[in-house]
């Protein structure tokens, strides 16, 4: 292509020589490098669209080469290449090869297509190599292997497959090797292990297979280290366990394993990388306990822990942990109660425990975290009071405490949270009004106290939540339903309706006694049956409980029981009440018998469930090693969804932790010996799904449709879930009963 030639020959004094027929350099005018080294130049010019570039000064247009844009000349030889963020296009000549004494070529950052040429392969002094940050597709050539000066090796953010070259073992100099971002399959080849000056490696968001070469454990030096699987290859994951090698990695800073499916325990050789700042092993199949020796990690800035299937307590000694400014452990199976320790941990902005098994209360020392800015606690077993000491997160923009047992009232010091856009209370027992200082969170989007036992007059400054949006099918924003709440002024009330139009689903403002379950399973010499007192405490109260016969029978089967429960005023403490078993030394099936309540006095009303059905087993509490119809993993799971999502609350929960024959529950198809079918549509279904449901490996058909489950799962979870039930968070949250 013609270079303006005119303007060209009056701006840097070219001969008509410089330029020969035909408009292409000539590049016999040029004595500064070899003939061979200015025809390669000239081929990248043309193969890449040399004339859009962005910076082409001096290309073609002079002889003067050394003084092209990007070109540094060394010796009478190309030595450096900086073509990167330019523009380039098309795809890389094979005559580069030519530059045989070029030491740093940079193309990244650009659009380059095609495949590397294997011929780069013999420019063995090159120290610096990147071509990432393009669209270069094929496998990485074997042929790279041969540059055994090369420092600097980055080919991330292409299109490149295939399997990672062994070859790359022989590039014992290299410090920095970066191959993420691609679409490389098969497994980590053992010879990294022989890059023992690497500093940084990234293979990151690829879809490789197979297990972490022990050998990676050689890289002494390393200070990042990024194998992070990506979601786009949802069967190409990095298996097995975590390489205790790891442990020799002291200089790490940063060590990404997320997002494959690595089993086993957390290495407790952790606790020598004593300079890591970010630790990511979030998504994977983790089981056992966190070890202790975390604690030693006193730089760690970022650790996530989320979606493993992780157990025991949290350690204490977390505490130490004071410049953690984000910690996730969400949707584990982690148990015991949350450390106060944590609260040690002031610059934290972001701590997430939803969806384990914690209990307990939650420690007052959290309001010490002034610095948080998302507090996550839902989907446990909490229970006790909010702290009043929350108020003091004034930094908080996201509080969820859903789905627990907490009780109390809603501390007024909430109302400080003033940039707070999101508060989620939501399934609790919590009572008392609610505060009008909740007026004071103008910020707010989302105030959600449904499924509580709140009473009295919503208080009307809730109308100056102007940024919480008006009801739409798609979402709701302010949900106070299932409460025992009213409102009385006509501009408050045409307020919530615009907002929630559910919020008159109300039931008067007394309290409530019921059985603390629908249903007991019960062996031995005694059944004791627990009557819980819920919301309004006021008064002195009492209630009639009797047993009736079902399939067992009295005097044969149990013995014949009336009585009277009482409550003093401002009493909530649970009662209960004995039935005497009678074992008639016979090899029985489960029996069951009926206990009810009745003829409440002081105002009380009946809450559900007012009747419960006792199951006498025979000789024997269920459990799963009694099963023999199905595989006992099969039944620990079932077992596992049952309990976290309120099974004894179901609207039919027929043969569930009961009988030894799962495929006769309520809702469960088997096949071939295996859980094939699972249809529990509106059965009032609450709380959250276990991600545990997913090793029912056989399972075929699935209605989880119409209940009150938690819609918020992992990307992995709600994948599975989609698959089998479409649409089945879509239906969730209508016409549930508390």
């Amino acid at each position: 292509m013609l270079k303006k030639l005119a303007l060209s020959l009056s701006l840097f004094g070219l001969t008509s020589a410089t330029i020969a027929s035909g408009g292409e350099f000539d590049c016999s005018t040029v004595t500064a490098i070899p003939y061979e080294e200015c025809e390669a130049l000239v081929a990248v010019y043309n193969s890449t669209g040399g004339d859009h570039w962005w910076h082409e000064e001096g290309w073609l247009t002079t002889n003067k080469v050394c003084d092209w844009s990007g070109i540094i000349c060394s010796n009478g030889h190309v030595s450096e290449l900086y073509l990167d963020y330019n523009q380039l296009t098309g795809s890389i000549p094979s005559e580069l090869a030519n530059l045989t004494k070029l030491e740093y070529l940079n193309l990244e950052d650009n659009e380059l297509r095609g495949s590397i040429p294997t011929e780069l392969g013999n420019l063995t002094n090159l120290k610096w190599l990147s071509l990432s940050s393009n669209r270069i597709t094929g496998s990485i050539p074997t042929e790279l292997g041969n540059l055994t000066k090369l420092e600097y090796l980055d080919l991330g953010g292409n299109g490149l497959t295939g399997s990672i070259p062994t070859e790359l073992g022989n590039l014992t100099k290299l410090e920095y090797l970066d191959l993420g971002g691609n679409g490389l399959t098969g497994s980590i080849p053992t010879e990294l292990g022989n890059l023992t000056k690497l500093e940084y490696l990234d293979l990151a968001y690829n879809a490789l297979t197979g297990s972490i070469p022990t050998e990676l454990g050689n890289l002494s030096e390393l200070e990042y280290l990024n194998l992070k699987s990506s979601l786009h290859f949802y069967d190409k994951k990095l298996t097995g366990s975590i390489p205790t090698e790891f442990g020799n990695l002291t200089k790490l800073e940063y060590l990404d394993l997320a997002y494959n499916d690595l089993t086993g325990s957390i290495p407790t050789e952790f606790g020598n990388l004593t300079k890591l700042k970010h630790l990511d092993l979030n998504a994977n199949d983790l089981t056992g306990s966190i070890p202790t020796e975390f604690g030693n990690l006193t730089k760690l800035e970022s650790l996530n822990l989320e979606y493993n299937e992780l157990t025991s307590s949290i350690p204490t000694e977390f505490g130490n942990l004071t410049k953690l400014e984000s910690l996730n452990m969400e949707d584990n199976e982690l148990t015991g109660s949350i450390p106060s320790e944590l609260g040690n941990l002031t610059k934290l902005e972001r701590l997430s425990l939803y969806d384990n098994q914690l209990t307990g209360s939650i420690p007052s020392e959290l309001g010490n975290l002034t610095n948080l800015k998302r507090l996550s606690l839902s989907i446990n077993r909490l229970t006790g009071s909010i702290p009043s000491e929350l108020g003091n997160l004034t930094n908080l923009e996201n509080l969820f405490l859903n789905s627990n047992q907490l009780t109390g009232s809603i501390p007024s010091e909430l109302g400080n949270l003033t940039k707070l856009e999101r508060l989620w209370l939501h399934y609790n027992d919590l009572t008392g009004s609610i505060p009008s200082e909740l007026g004071n969170l103008t910020n707010l989007l989302y105030l959600w106290l449904d499924g509580n036992e709140l009473c009295g007059e919503i208080p009307v400054e809730l109308k100056k939540l102007s940024n919480i949006p008006p009801y739409s099918q798609e979402r709701i924003y302010l949900r106070l339903d299932y409460n025992h709440l009213t409102a009385s002024k006509p501009g408050l009330i045409a307020w919530l309706n615009r907002r929630d139009p559910y919020w008159k689903r109300q039931t008067p403002c007394s309290g409530k006694l019921q059985f603390s379950s629908a249903t007991y399973s019960v062996n031995g010499e005694q059944a004791t049956i627990t009557v819980s007192r819920i919301g309004n405490t006021e008064g002195a109260v009492s209630v009639e409980y009797a047993t009736s016969d079902d399939t067992a029978t009295a005097p044969d089967d149990y013995t014949q029981t009336t009585g009277t429960l009482n409550w003093a005023d401002n009493d909530n403490a649970d009662k209960t009440f004995t039935v005497a078993l009678i074992d008639d030394s016979q090899q029985e099936n489960d029996e069951t018998f009926i206990v009810s309540l009745g003829n409440l006095t002081g105002g009380a009303e009946l809450g559900t469930p007012d009747t419960a059905i006792v199951t006498i087993m025979d000789n024997e509490t269920f459990g799963c090693k009694k099963v023999t119809e199905i595989p006992k993993k099969e039944c620990q799971t079932l077992i596992t969804f049952y309990n976290s999502t309120d099974g004894e609350n179901w609207e039919d929960n027929t043969g569930w932790n009961v009988t030894n024959s799962p495929c006769d529950w309520h809702g469960v198809s088997c096949q071939d010996g295996r859980v094939t079918r699972l249809a529990l549509e509106n059965n009032n279904l609450k709380g959250s799904i276990s991600k545990k449901l997913t090793k029912l490996k056989k399972l075929t058909q699935l209605d989880l449709n119409d209940n009150c489950l938690e819609t918020k799962v992992s990307k992995k979870l709600k994948k599975w879930l989609n698959k089998l039930n479409p649409g089945w968070d879509e239906t969730q949250g209508t016409d549930c009963l508390y």
